[in-house]
């Protein structure tokens, strides 16, 4: 009966190969994909190693992920625990170099456009269609900032990626064995960011209403599952043993909730994806609709089901954003198809999506000074985008939150070296935000600073290390935001960067004689938003 039931499966499979078109030469699609993604990484050094020259340095919250990194652990309370570990590598090997230190986004930036290339080889596409996918992800604004600094988000799409890759060829009869796969990049992205289990959800989902619902009967899914959970559940650990940090920290009633109307969350998401739309969209119905994307249906009965889910959940725009390059692999190939004899009008849409995508690169990677970007920035967006609202006066916090933090340390410094040496000693740096409470950890110890304190995200987990609040110097509060614990609060310096936020822009305070003591109020301290 078993060697019956295997040779079905065998027959199976062989069966599929056989009814679906045949697969683009391998090597030559790997060639392909390595070229773009060279490219796509030389981008980024060439950016990173611009930005200082132009004034830019760590964004804020990178410096919060060194600051983690110096702290690892399985958990952290806004995020999982493979940014920080990334931020430690970093720091060991490059120091604060931006590009030493943002080289594993950008690497893993580069192996987002190469897996696009990838997707297009697997659902059949030709070289053209490889290179126009592939051209889109790399011009894409979106994509360039996010592989652009150090953060999680620059993971996602790696990890996606590699599940819908190995759902294909699944789908193309590969050997069930390829689940372990999808079970190893599942439990990595749980370890890199939570959100891809809705991903998972909504994929398997897509699976299951689909006639390739047959390639979940199958004991290495199984298998699969235990590889994600034996991987994520470290982090689990963490969690409960913690009380939930992240759970709690999502359900704040203190953070912003942000309700979309449906249409206009479709309209965010086109002025989002920018004219790379013009791919994702038809990616989306050519997977809905065709012939030859009819056993791969199910990834966008997937990408619908998210969408959907993400809505529901009140999530920002751009948590759907991993998800986009599956969808433009699909519109390269049928935009290819479709234009196959009249290669003038392919030339011509794929000249337009790029001169559109280059005229917006300015805002996503830094190239201009801070006073010529806003020139430019406002510019643009008054004669490109008819819904923005230019600001005429700062530069956007995506581009202020690279700028000012040695200057703010600077001022943190001159108010701590004017107290008496007996009282240094007993001085805490309470910040606001974690952001600023970071810059101190870091960029302090040339100043001498201690490590501040803070009731922003984890630093409220890492406690008041042995302060009792007697002595304080409060940055990031106005006036009136500063806790009404403290005997005395007496202004002391100003914070202020010419092209920063109006929050980042805030006086400096020396407070003294906190009661109940820094321990005892420290609970009350806790913010997490």
């Amino acid at each position: 009966m078993t060697q019956s039931c295997e040779g079905k499966q065998v027959n199976d499979i062989a069966a599929l190969r056989d009814s679906l078109p045949p697969l683009p030469d391998l090597r030559a699609a790997v060639q392909l994909a390595l070229i773009f993604a060279t490219v796509k990484l030389s981008v980024h050094i060439f950016a990173n190693w611009l930005a200082p020259h132009l004034g830019y340095g760590l964004f804020r919250d990178e410096l919060y992920f060194i600051d983690c990194g110096r702290r690892l652990a399985w958990g952290y309370v806004d995020q999982a625990p493979m940014v920080a570990l990334q931020a430690r590598v970093a720091e060991i090997l490059f120091g604060h170099s931006l590009i030493g230190l943002r080289l594993f986004s950008a690497m893993a930036g580069s192996a987002t456009v190469f897996l696009t290339g990838m997707l297009v080889w697997a659902l059949a596409g030709p070289p053209v269609a490889q290179a126009i996918g592939m051209t889109a992800v790399l011009f894409s604004p979106f994509y360039l900032a996010f592989g652009d600094y150090l953060s999680m988000n620059s993971f996602e799409p790696v990890f996606w990626m590699t599940i819908a890759l190995v759902a294909i060829m699944l789908a193309r009869g590969a050997n069930p064995r390829w689940w372990l796969i999808i079970g190893l990049a599942c439990g990595l992205g749980i370890e890199n960011k939570q959100d891809i289990v809705f991903f998972m959800a909504a994929l398997l989902t897509g699976l299951l209403v689909s006639p390739q619902r047959k390639l979940l009967v199958n004991r290495w899914v199984l298998v699969a599952i235990a590889i994600t959970v034996v991987i994520a559940l470290p982090n689990l650990i963490w969690q409960i043993r913690n009380d939930w940090p992240t759970w709690q920290f999502l359900r704040n009633p203190q953070r912003p909730i942000i309700h979309h109307h449906f249409l206009g969350f479709v309209l965010q998401q086109l002025l989002f994806m920018n004219i790379t739309w013009m791919l994702a969209g038809v990616g989306l119905l050519w997977l809905l609709f065709s012939t030859p994307a009819r056993k791969f249906r199910f990834l966008a009965f997937g990408y619908i089901l998210f969408f959907f889910l993400m809505f529901a959940l009140h999530a920002s725009t751009y948590y759907l954003g991993p998800h986009y390059p599956i969808l433009i692999a699909a519109g390269a190939i049928a935009w290819e198809a479709s234009t196959r004899n009249r290669r003038w009008a392919l030339v011509a849409v794929v000249s337009l999506m790029v001169a559109y995508d280059v005229i917006y690169i300015p805002m996503s990677i830094p190239l201009q000074r801070p006073a010529a970007f806003l020139r430019y920035r406002n510019a643009v967006m008054r004669f490109t985008n008819p819904f923005s609202q230019a600001d005429d006066e700062t530069i956007g916090q995506w581009y202020s939150d690279k700028i000012g933090w040695p200057e703010m340390v600077r001022d943190v410094a001159e108010a701590y070296d004017s107290l008496p040496p007996n009282e240094q000693a007993r001085t805490a740096i309470l910040s606001q935000f974690y952001g600023d409470a970071s810059a101190i950890d870091i960029l302090g110890a040339r100043y001498g600073l201690p490590n501040a304190v803070s009731g922003n995200q984890n630093f409220w987990l890492w406690g008041p290390r042995g302060y009792d609040g007697e002595y304080v110097i409060a940055v990031g509060y106005s006036r009136d935001e500063i806790p009404n614990v403290f005997g005395s609060v007496q202004q002391v310096g100003q914070v202020y960067s010419r092209y920063a936020t109006a929050y980042e822009n805030r006086p400096i305070f020396l407070c003294k004689d906190m009661y109940p003591p820094l321990r005892q109020y420290w609970p009350h301290l806790k913010n997490w938003r």
